[in-house]
């Protein structure tokens, strides 16, 4: 990776790096990669954990049913 491809990548860190932000990087037209916040992809995972628990997802459903 030359000097110029590194500093555009660090770029693209730049403005991914804010909560909320993200990056798409394509190839050849195609969407493979999201570059994102840690913070984000942290929370994305914390939510795919609970909602492949049923059961938490149940008690949670209950919990907001009884408020």
């Amino acid at each position: 990776m030359g000097h110029s491809s590194l500093r555009d990548f660090f770029k693209l860190i730049e403005q991914a790096e804010h909560p909320g932000a993200s990056v798409t990087i394509t190839v050849d037209g195609e969407a493979k990669v999201i570059m994102m916040p840690i913070s984000d992809f942290e929370v994305w995972q914390e939510t795919l954990e609970i909602m492949s628990d049923k059961s938490l997802v149940e008690s949670i459903k209950k919990s907001l049913h009884d408020v």
